[in-house]
């Protein structure tokens, strides 16, 4: 039977590889609401590999706005139930990071990205909108309609 080639072995290496890190039961960051609304209060769950709340973890939040330039925030630590109350500052997607220290005494971390959503439209703003609409668009026809009504100079 003939040996495999070095490039085949290399490609068996790294399936192998790939299964051990992705069968390993990680930690995970749960939010309360898929989609968090800015200026809303949510809580942050940290759940270790095991399926128990995590005490005493950091919580991060690195907020991207536009994507243009990030901020970066060291809000707190999760209680004793793994929890963390959280108020996203403004919209845009964000990364929660939460670092602890397990029973091992070896540092632990995760992060998840959340897109944080905008406030509700507010019902003022839309009628105003509305209003000046309706004030363009009837400025507009009645010019058009006096420019069709005037005659043409000779």
């Amino acid at each position: 039977m003939p040996k495999p080639s070095r490039t085949v072995r290399i490609i068996l290496a790294w399936a192998v590889v790939a299964w051990f890190t992705i069968s390993v039961a990680q930690a995970e960051i749960v939010l309360d609401t898929a989609f968090p609304i800015e200026n809303q209060t949510t809580r942050i769950h940290v759940i270790d590999e095991k399926g128990g709340a995590v005490a005493n973890a950091d919580i991060e939040i690195t907020y991207r706005p536009g994507s243009a330039v990030s901020a970066v925030y060291n809000v707190g630590q999760t209680g004793n139930d793994g929890t963390y109350v959280w108020t996203p500052r403004e919209a845009g997607i964000v990364t929660i990071s939460a670092t602890w220290t397990d029973a091992d005494g070896v540092e632990q971390s995760n992060t998840f990205n959340a897109s944080v959503k905008y406030k509700p439209t507010p019902i003022a703003g839309i009628v105003i909108m509305i209003l000046a609409g309706i004030v363009l668009i009837g400025g507009s026809i009645e010019r058009i309609a006096t420019l069709l009504r005037s005659p043409e100079p000779d």
